[in-house]
């Protein structure tokens, strides 16, 4: 009798821990104005940090996975790096028409679309497919762990600005058959 009163107990206590990481869930994922994501609980009333200022010729370009030949239209440039605060600032550069292939990070980052135009493929709060379109100013909060695949719009070459909390270690899915939430 005891036995059950506590595993009642404990099966009520998993359900409302599962029915509130859902809701968690729902609201961390907000669909703005322009129709980026923002994510962590940021409303679409908060107006998103200024353009990042980058002199793009200045930076020191070089491939995203010089052991991938599939990503020879995928560069990346080390902005800055800072300990006191832990955060990593790199350009990531797609030529146009082109696509990364799915990947994820181990920190939280931030990005700000600079040039060009992304295209974010997700999943919404229904779980159905969604394309959403990042153009220049569009700014992005993403969880430590999240899957993101990206393409650049044809015409022109996308540029954004990620900010890492942490060091800068792209994973690519198709590279690691580990899942991102294992």
């Amino acid at each position: 009798m005891v036995w059950q009163l506590v595993l009642r107990s404990a099966s009520v206590a998993i359900a409302a821990a599962a029915l509130t990481a859902c809701t968690m869930v729902d609201r961390a994922i907000d669909v703005t104005e322009n129709g980026a994501y923002r994510l962590l609980g940021v409303t679409s009333t908060a107006s998103p940090p200024p353009v990042p200022a980058v002199d793009l010729d200045k930076l020191r370009w070089q491939k995203l996975a010089p052991d991938r030949r599939d990503l020879d239209a995928a560069q990346i440039a080390l902005i800055d790096s800072d300990t006191k605060t832990g955060t990593t600032r790199v350009a990531l550069k797609v030529e146009a028409g082109q696509s990364l292939p799915a990947f994820w990070q181990e920190a939280q980052q931030t990005y700000t679309v600079i040039k060009g135009t992304f295209v974010a493929e997700s999943v919404d709060g229904k779980g159905l497919p969604q394309h959403v379109d990042q153009g220049p100013g569009t700014f992005v909060r993403v969880p430590a762990l999240m899957v993101q695949h990206l393409v650049a719009r044809p015409g022109s070459e996308a540029v954004m600005v990620v900010t890492v909390y942490g060091d800068w270690k792209v994973n690519f899915l198709d590279d690691n058959p580990r899942t991102a939430a294992n």
